[in-house]
């Protein structure tokens, strides 16, 4: 059966600063953002004719720390300045359930009767989930009356949630506490957590997992806000206890991640039990 799906393309750009000039080779600085927040550094250059890291391999899709698709694809401009080539623009897409936007782009360039200045089509690209950037193999080259050879460089775009906005960070001195990030476990937001704990073993059985606080805060958590979700009771002689907290917005919950045959990916949340409220002697904070 053939599947039919919305797709809305965001094409409201944000303006380029100090763009190299016709003439000369491009860099970050031709890139033009679709999202506010990102920026591009070139990472590493390469000298005419080096293969890698300039030319490596890269990789067709890409997901990042929220979850959504990232892909590079060149498409080809009409009108065309062009003569005798095709005009291609470049452009660095993230997809998000139905919808599509353009991230980045950095399009071919006419200089003078008979030369163009063109992108290099990277093919792929790398996201950094521990610090938050696209890595993206780039060259340009200048076909005609030219007076700059090839260039290669492999380009950093920064601006997306780094792991550290993604996962809870516990200080578990006295009452199991933390921070709650930007985005956790990938989500946009969060209408609220649930916390539980159970003992340490080789295989952890998260659907016998207790509850220690749940449905909390008593308001919508903000980015940076300090929880207590309570204190976890002395576990037996020679034993430790785990605890893990789900985060649930828009009625969707996350609890983590597990790793099967090489491949991570996020908990089934059914597997947890229902939260009901724990004990008020087990709570050390209602905050």
């Amino acid at each position: 059966m053939r599947h039919a799906f919305a797709v809305v393309l965001g094409l409201a750009m944000f303006s380029v600063v100090n763009a190299s000039e016709p003439g000369q080779s491009f860099d970050c600085s031709d890139l033009v953002f679709g999202e506010p927040g990102l920026s591009c550094t070139a990472l590493v250059t390469c000298a005419p004719g080096q293969g890698l890291p300039c030319n490596g391999p890269g990789t067709i899709l890409t997901t990042d720390n929220l979850g959504r698709l990232l892909y590079w694809v060149n498409t080809p401009v009409f009108p065309t300045c062009f003569t005798d080539r095709t005009q291609w623009r470049q452009e660095l897409r993230v997809r998000s359930g139905a919808t599509e936007t353009v991230l980045a782009s950095v399009e071919d360039r006419c200089f003078g009767p008979g030369t163009n200045e063109e992108i290099f089509d990277p093919g792929g690209v790398h996201f950094d989930a521990v610090n938050g950037f696209v890595v993206v193999p780039m060259g340009s080259f200048c076909v005609g009356s030219c007076t700059y050879s090839s260039t290669h460089w492999v380009a950093a775009i920064s601006g997306f949630a780094p792991l550290f906005e993604i996962l809870t960070s516990y200080s578990p001195i006295g009452s199991v506490a933390f921070r709650v990030p930007s985005h956790p476990e990938g989500l946009q937001g969060t209408d609220h957590f649930d916390t539980y704990y159970g003992p340490l073993t080789a295989s952890k059985d998260f659907s016998h997992a207790q509850p220690l606080r749940c449905n909390y805060p008593a308001t919508i958590p903000q980015p940076g806000d300090y929880l207590e979700a309570g204190i976890v009771p002395d576990p037996p002689s020679r034993q430790g206890y785990y605890y893990v907290t789900a985060a649930t917005y828009q009625g969707e919950t996350r609890y983590g991640r597990k790793r099967e045959n090489g491949v991570l990916s996020g908990r089934d949340p059914a597997g947890l039990p229902p939260c009901a409220l724990a004990t008020v002697g087990s709570v050390a904070s209602l905050r």
